[in-house]
């Protein structure tokens, strides 16, 4: 009776897997984004740049971004079927979130947030 619970568990497990990969595997959204702008978000402390830099690149599912200040902080993350952008840099000594959504335009706008401030980034996708 046991080894039966485990294979039925093993089974669960690998459903679960497949059907997160293949969830995360859209290319909808595949290309890359150019930097077009970035504002710090209210409130604004002194401490935050604007200037993000780098391209967002995404495929099958993934997106990332290196920013180029001082840090340059490594961005990864997923991209939903439907846009949704939720990216994180641990790299830095402290987290930093990036979410957003990427629309059928190539538009992509997020909001990075951090442990002093936050930015509103935008970038463009790239058509070649």
């Amino acid at each position: 009776m046991a080894q039966s619970a485990g294979g039925i568990f093993s089974f669960v497990a690998a459903a679960g897997a497949q059907t997160q990969a293949l969830s995360n595997g859209t290319t909808a959204f595949d290309g890359t984004y150019a930097f077009v702008s970035s504002t710090p978000a209210p409130p604004v402390n002194a401490r935050c740049g604007n200037d993000i830099g780098g391209p967002l690149v995404a495929a099958q599912g993934r997106a990332e971004f290196t920013n180029l200040l001082g840090a340059h902080s490594h961005f990864e993350g997923t991209i939903g079927s439907q846009g949704e952008l939720v990216m994180r840099a641990a790299n830095i000594g402290f987290d930093v979130l990036a979410n957003g959504k990427i629309d059928r335009d190539g538009m992509v706008r997020v909001r990075m947030t951090g442990p002093e401030c936050s930015i509103d980034v935008v970038w463009q996708k790239e058509h070649k």
